[in-house]
C-alpha cells in the first residue's frame, strides 16, 4: 500500500493566515504573499511570484511588534493554484522553540 503525502511528512502541518512578505535578499523590500500553513520543517505561501526550486528566500512577517524577525528558508516546489502561486519552502534553520514562539504569535493575531 502506498503512503499518502500526508503520511510522509515528519512533522504536522498547522494551517495559518497571515501576511508576510517574500524575500530574495534579506535587505530588500520583497514581494506580498499569504501564509497558508506552516511546520517545524518548512512553510507554505501563496504568492503571485513564481519562485525557484533550490534557492535561498527570506519571509518577514509584517504584522509584528518585531519586523526585525527574518525566516531563512530554501524554496522546494511551486506551482501554480487559480489567480495565485502555491509554493513550499524549507526552514534552513528554525528550532522547535522558534516555532512554539512562532504559533503562539500567530494565536495571538488569529483570535484579535
Amino acid at each position: 500500500m502506498r503512503k499518502s503525502s500526508r503520511d510522509k511528512r515528519r512533522f504536522p502541518r498547522f494551517p495559518i493566515m497571515g501576511m508576510v512578505r517574500l524575500q530574495q535578499d534579506p535587505k530588500a523590500k520583497g514581494k506580498e504573499a499569504y501564509l497558508a500553513n506552516i511546520s517545524r520543517d518548512g512553510i507554505g505561501l501563496y504568492t503571485h511570484k513564481w519562485v525557484r526550486s533550490g534557492e535561498t528566500y527570506y519571509i518577514r512577517p509584517m504584522s509584528w511588534s518585531n519586523l526585525d524577525e527574518l525566516w531563512t528558508v530554501k524554496a522546494i516546489w511551486c506551482k501554480a493554484e487559480g489567480n495565485f502561486i502555491m509554493a513550499g519552502f524549507k526552514f534552513t534553520s528554525m528550532t522547535d522553540q522558534e516555532l512554539d514562539r512562532i504559533k503562539k504569535q500567530l494565536l495571538l493575531f488569529s483570535s484579535l
